[in-house]
């Protein structure tokens, strides 16, 4: 039997083709059962429910039975299939027995779609004794608010790295914006033509860059009458970094704690987020806002991202996000409410004002799936090691064990001499790898390692002067300290101190236009929007917000670096709380989870959310590119060079350096310091 699948526009005549095909489509088993002696077996099958919905653009129906009996073999079942009610439809079905497992049913076409009703089938299976039993299938409605109304074709524009690949995913949604299941077939086309490549599914389209020119190229989805657009310019890196090494002479890492894309971001406009994949509306209980900003529960690491598989659920068959099992396995017995639930611009203002006027990244993902101190050892080195031996080898902790090595414990500075990596001598030996330290002195770089530890947790003001208070440091945060031969009086500056005397402090540096090339800045605990608290005095992700925008403030207020810098601001890891999208492998420790990711300069490209693929290892090609002549780490027996990683995305296409340098005025008149008592 000959059928034409009018989406793909192709006559299929292998039955096992046209098996394949309608596999992908809507499979329907209906539970038979035959006699005493006889078992049931079903097809596969994304139905879990009594009735299913489909679009009108369907032109066929398919419904699969299988049934076994203990007595007589599989080839002497015979199965007759019927319509019970609904529009009439013509039935394809091969005659004899065992050959009507399937039915394929064609409901009446209206206007060139499937006219909408609900369809009730029945089938008949019996033995050569004459023993069976009718069974209805699944009621199938088609129609009823399903249909395509439009197609989301993600990402809708990146730039891209010359001779790399750029990855487009379709998503058909109805009128409500809901994700319609099962998905249809996508036709893609390129407005420059070139090669592709298209998943078996047919919803994600890869495109070489190659070849490629720095014009923008459209690449389109479409499904029955409707289609959308997704669009890439391979960017000019040479041009833009040649712009760069005459623009920005300051390059600022600032590191936050223990936070996910979708836990700050999980509603923020145009990135790839809770809500673009349907997660709130699918499960509002699990997926909410999250009220609580003091004293939220620490999750565990391990494992929590050990489910980054294909997960299937009721609204969108073989959809790819991380599914929570993991993190709820990861977590026994505790409360989850707040590792699912997000949070919003109403609670932490200040960091969506600065992803509305600068760039937000919603592809940033941690560099190794690791805890806090091999998170600050790649963000320094590109690597985490222990050297204690030889050769060097990773060591990203016991994730297991929550993360920690044997024997080490939660510190604060200075570091204890007890435990496994307390011995200041078993340190020294254990980190021999190099270093951005040690590639910074030999190309006289300066640079600087800024502990935020005199943070005023009760400030509300975001000023100079809420710097002084007393927030410890966690020993996990201050990893380049133990670096063999650093120099401590960078690697252990201040934000502020109140020694007058003191003249390598951040802020004097700010005052005195003395700011290294490079600085780095980690925070005291309270400050860090780490969950958990310490002494009994709670966390609160209000303190770290007011933190960073009182750096930020105090940047813009001199306009000698304000108009020569490139801010970059992240969270080291996920800690524990869920995000939607699976990381990419580029070895055998990362990607780890995605965090959130923001880049502020005057050159930044406003409200630019930027969908390439980032790890904090782009922090490193940066500053190389920029500072280094694009020297790399390496000759230390790392296993791979992460700056060069072809899935590594380059943060310089979020600036415009045609532009003027923008003034701060915008965001300072928005800023909103917040009581976090």
């Amino acid at each position: 039997m000959q059928f034409y699948n009018v989406q793909q526009k192709q006559c299929i005549t292998s039955p096992t083709t046209v098996q394949e095909v309608f596999m992908k489509r809507l499979v329907l088993t209906a539970f038979l059962t035959l006699a005493a002696t006889a078992t049931v077996s079903a097809y596969p099958s994304w139905v879990n429910s009594p009735t299913a919905t489909l679009y009108t653009n369907t032109k066929w129906i398919q419904l699969k039975s299988l049934a076994t009996d203990n007595v007589f073999n599989d080839d002497q079942l015979i199965y007759t299939w019927s319509q019970v009610s609904g529009p009439q439809s013509t039935f394809g079905q091969n005659n004899g027995t065992n050959q009507a497992k399937n039915l394929w049913a064609f409901p009446p076409l209206s206007g060139g779609t499937a006219q909408p009703g609900t369809y009730v089938f029945k089938c008949t299976v019996k033995n050569p004794n004459n023993a069976g039993i009718n069974a209805n299938a699944p009621d199938l409605t088609v129609g009823d608010g399903n249909e395509i109304a439009t197609i989301e074709v993600w990402p809708p524009y990146v730039t891209a790295k010359p001779y790399n690949s750029v990855t487009f995913r379709a998503t058909a949604r109805n009128s409500a914006g809901q994700i319609v299941s099962p998905q249809p077939h996508f036709t893609w086309t390129l407005s420059t033509g070139g090669s592709k490549t298209v998943s078996p599914d047919t919803r994600e389209c890869w495109v070489p860059t190659n070849g490629v020119s720095a014009t923008e190229c459209y690449v389109s989805a479409a499904a029955g009458t409707q289609e959308n657009y997704g669009s890439f310019t391979v960017g000019d890196k040479t041009a833009l970094l040649n712009q760069a090494k005459q623009k920005i002479t300051h390059v600022i890492v600032i590191m936050q704690e223990n936070r996910s894309f979708d836990n700050y971001f999980g509603t923020y406009p145009g990135s790839d987020n809770l809500e673009r994949v349907g997660l709130i509306n699918e499960n509002p209980a699990r997926f909410k806002l999250n009220t609580t900003v003091k004293g939220e529960p620490v999750y565990g690491h391990e494992n929590s991202y050990a489910e980054t598989e294909l997960a299937t659920s009721n609204i969108e068959s073989e959809r790819n996000i991380i599914k929570a099992d993991g993190y709820i396995a990861a977590n026994p017995g505790k409360n989850m409410a707040q590792c699912f639930a997000y949070h919003d611009g109403t609670q932490i203002p200040n960091y969506w004002t600065m992803a509305n006027q600068f760039v937000l990244q919603d592809r940033m993902f941690q560099a190794a799936k690791c805890y806090s101190l091999p998170s600050h050892l790649y963000m320094v080195s590109g690597w985490s090691a222990d050297c204690s031996g030889s050769p060097c080898v990773t060591e990203i902790g016991d994730i297991a064990n929550g993360g920690i090595p044997n024997g080490e414990t939660v510190q604060f500075n200075p570091m204890p001499v007890t435990g496994r990596y307390g011995d200041p001598e078993r340190y020294q030996q254990r980190y021999r790898w190099s270093n951005m330290a040690d590639l910074f002195d030999s190309k006289s770089v300066e640079w600087g390692y800024y502990l935020g530890e005199n943070f005023n947790t009760t400030c509300t003001s975001c000023d100079a002067f809420c710097f002084d208070g007393n927030d410890p440091v966690w020993t996990y945060f201050n990893a380049l300290k133990w670096f063999q031969g650093i120099d401590k009086n960078k690697s252990q500056r201040k934000v502020w101190s109140s020694d007058a005397n003191d003249g390598t402090t951040f802020m004097r540096g700010l005052r005195n236009n003395t700011l290294p090339a490079v600085s780095w800045i980690v925070p005291g605990f309270l400050a860090s929007e780490h969950s958990g608290s310490i002494n009994g005095t709670s966390s609160n992700l209000k303190t770290g917000h007011n933190y960073v925008t009182s750096i930020i403030k105090l940047i813009m207020q001199y306009p000698d670096i304000w108009e020569h810098c490139a801010i970059f601001i992240s969270w080291d890891d996920w800690g524990g709380k869920y995000d939607h999208v699976v990381p990419p492998t580029v070895d055998n420790y990362g990607y780890g989870p995605r965090v959130p990711g923001l880049m502020i300069s005057p050159y930044a490209k406003q409200g630019m959310v930027d969908h390439q693929t980032l790890s904090h290892d782009a922090y490193l090609k940066f500053i190389e590119d920029l500072f280094c002549n694009g020297e790399r780490l390496g000759g230390d027996g790392r296993p791979t060079i992460r700056e060069d990683s072809p899935f590594l995305g380059d943060l310089l296409f979020e600036f415009d350096f045609n532009q003027s340098p923008r003034s701060p005025d915008a965001f300072l008149n928005a800023i909103q310091c917040i009581n976090a008592n």
